[in-house]
């Protein structure tokens, strides 16, 4: 499920345009939200797909309205558990793209904003948590552009979503810089 809340136009009380409208510095312009609830637990590899690990069930599309602009982009996943193997660990970041992630472009200051996310050293136990993983910084582009999490297993597969019903949630804004 995908919102996305935009603010275009703002009218006076009487219905008439009160154009021109200058935003102040750091208005959300622009939000855009999905969710996703697969009801199953979700295997991430080593591998660093261009596609992002969970694809297209987790994106949002927006159109960047100005470089000039700043974003913040958030994402939650749930339930990561390393399968009983400790020292693995999720890498998690954000990739942005103007071409359906035929290329996916760092988004941020980097590809990876949470490294070791997840990481228990050697022993015993379970260890079951959730990730909550956000960025902030300038609008790369002004366009179209879908959004996507970077998400990636170090030292062997990781396991989202272990406990089968949690939501992934992933939102950006864009703010008037």
């Amino acid at each position: 499920m995908s919102s996305i809340m935009r603010v275009d136009t703002i009218q006076n009380t009487d219905g008439t345009s009160a154009s021109p409208i200058q935003m102040h510095t750091g208005s959300v312009v622009s939000m855009a939200g999905d969710t996703w609830n697969p009801g199953s637990p979700q295997d991430i590899s080593t591998a660093q797909t261009t596609t992002g690990a969970y694809g297209s069930n987790l994106e949002v599309s927006m159109t960047f309205r100005s470089t000039s602009n700043k974003f913040h982009a958030s994402v939650f996943i749930p339930d990561g558990y390393d399968n009983g193997t400790r020292t693995r660990a999720l890498e998690i970041g954000f990739k942005y793209s103007t071409d359906n992630f035929s290329t996916g472009i760092t988004l941020g200051v980097q590809a990876v904003v949470s490294d070791h996310t997840g990481y228990v050293a050697t022993g015993n136990g379970a260890v079951l948590m959730p990730f909550s993983v956000q960025t902030f910084g300038n609008i790369p582009v002004a366009g179209a552009v879908k959004i996507r999490p970077f998400v990636y297993a170090r030292n062997g597969t990781y396991r989202t979503n272990a406990n089968s019903i949690g939501v992934y949630c992933l939102s950006v804004m864009e703010i008037q810089g």
